[in-house]
């Protein structure tokens, strides 16, 4: 995955984005356009990273065609920057693109599994007696991705689940 940082302090880019995707009339000020920018990667709080990804699976289409657009224009013309050369690295070809939006889906279907676990547990009241139960359902329900139902069923416990 890549985080997109290509419209952080660039008005200018944040235009042309809206105008690649057909939004000229929406000023950059305006609550409507959050929405169609990339929200920004916290690598230390998982908690906030599954709006993050979400957004992200929403906007591909509009960046690749920022991306593409931005490749047509004359190379001195061109954006060259490290993290706009990373979008671009990441959604350019079509095996990329849907290698980067399958990665995409499974971390934000991973976040879907382990957020509730985490959001539960992060709370002042004594919940430790709970915290064997409650990872055992999330371990069983990220094996349940790689592993078939009879292996699955056959485990009685967690011990012979590992």
């Amino acid at each position: 995955m890549f985080y997109c940082r290509v419209f952080k302090d660039f008005p200018a880019r944040r235009c042309d984005y809206l105008r690649c995707n057909d939004r000229e009339d929406v000023d950059n000020n305006d609550s409507t356009v959050s929405p169609l920018f990339p929200k920004k990667f916290v690598g230390h709080r998982w908690l906030e990273n599954g709006p993050v990804i979400t957004r992200m699976i929403k906007i591909m289409d509009k960046l690749l065609n920022f991306v593409k657009s931005n490749l047509q224009l004359p190379k001195s013309k061109q954006i060259q920057s490290a993290s706009f050369e990373t979008v671009t690295a990441n959604i350019n070809s079509d095996s990329k693109y849907n290698m980067c939006r399958a990665q995409l889906e499974f971390s934000g279907y991973i976040c879907n599994i382990i957020e509730p676990f985490l959001k539960q547990f992060q709370s002042k009241q004594p919940l430790a007696i709970f915290l064997y139960d409650e990872l055992s359902n999330v371990f069983k329900n990220l094996l349940t991705i790689f592993i078939t139902d009879e292996v699955l069923d056959a485990a009685i416990n967690s011990n012979k689940l590992c």
